[in-house]
């Protein structure tokens, strides 16, 4: 994998595996995605992601106080408050003396099982995909082949899916928190995700194409985006129709989308730019790099470029 990363490409796969986890987890949250970010942000404060240790049925969940989300998040105390309280009401998340953390029912639930498994496929399909296109994955995770039986072509037994789990949704807390802090919302940077990875699509399923518009400077011609209606992305991703309709106005307003002759709505290559989006996708690199390592670190069997 000769010269620099293709950062584009990465971003894009990431921010599918991302928007997957919303999709797996928004139902829960009756399409409030403020309400998904605290209950992920509690979730990963209350377990240490990449600490083995942290996952055995007898460690003690650790508490985050409301303040403490708020900041961390970018959201009002009295907004993060009130969400909190709904978190509580459904059974996610129990009240501490010091703060909230995550509810250890809910953890032991078939509910939370099923919702891990689900979000361990999202992130080995993501894996591969990545390998697919000539990502050395482990080499990026920092595995040498003389380490083989910690996840190099070894097959030891998985780690449990709550500890990969915890890792990858740590990740897409940090990933999607970039597109949040571009436009100054939660949502709204939910929806633009939305709307980029649903243009995009087409490129998802080329590897030349993927590699022609995979570096940080390259982003894909419009002629390549498929437009898409507001009603289509609220639909898929469980966003309420005219919460999304909201967002999608004023990201027009902030040239950040535009309709295409009827046909639905793209973000436009030069809403892509490295100047409109700033650290954004060095972040999430970053952020990529050291999910790979933590995972491996738990003795996740990460994939090898195919042969």
């Amino acid at each position: 994998m000769p010269g620099p990363l293709p950062t584009r490409l990465i971003v894009r796969s990431l921010t599918g595996l991302a928007l997957g986890v919303a999709q797996l987890l928004l139902p829960q949250h009756d399409g409030d995605v403020t309400e998904l970010f605290i209950f992920i942000a509690i979730r990963s404060a209350s377990r240490a992601a990449g600490d083995p240790e942290a996952w055995a049925p007898s460690a003690p969940a650790r508490s985050v106080s409301v303040s403490a989300l708020a900041h961390s998040l970018g959201v009002p105390v009295e907004t993060t408050r009130r969400r909190v309280g709904k978190l509580i009401d459904k059974g996610f998340a129990i009240r501490t003396g010091s703060g909230v953390c995550v509810s250890p029912a809910y953890e032991a639930s078939a509910q939370a099982e099923a919702t891990l498994n689900a979000l361990v496929s999202e992130l080995d399909a993501t894996l591969l995909s990545l390998a697919h296109a000539g990502l050395d994955l482990a080499a990026l995770a920092g595995v040498k082949p003389a380490d083989e039986a910690v996840g190099y072509g070894a097959e030891p037994a998985p780690p449990p899916p709550a500890l990969t789990g915890g890792i990858a949704m740590a990740f897409c807390l940090r990933g999607l928190e970039q597109w949040a802090g571009v436009f100054g919302d939660l949502t709204r940077g939910l929806v633009w995700c939305a709307f980029v990875h649903e243009n995009t699509k087409a490129l998802h399923a080329s590897n030349e194409l993927s590699w022609a518009y995979g570096h940080h400077d390259t982003p894909p011609p419009d002629s390549l985006r498929t437009p898409v209606s507001i009603r289509e992305v609220a639909a898929l991703y469980f966003v309420p129709y005219e919460t999304a309709r909201r967002h999608v106005n004023a990201l027009m307003e902030a040239d950040a989308m535009e309709r295409v002759d009827g046909r639905g709505l793209i973000v436009p290559a030069r809403a892509l730019t490295p100047d409109r989006l700033g650290a954004a996708h060095p972040v999430i690199l970053s952020a990529f790099l050291q999910m790979l390592a933590a995972l491996s670190r738990a003795g996740f069997a990460i994939p090898k470029v195919p042969a």
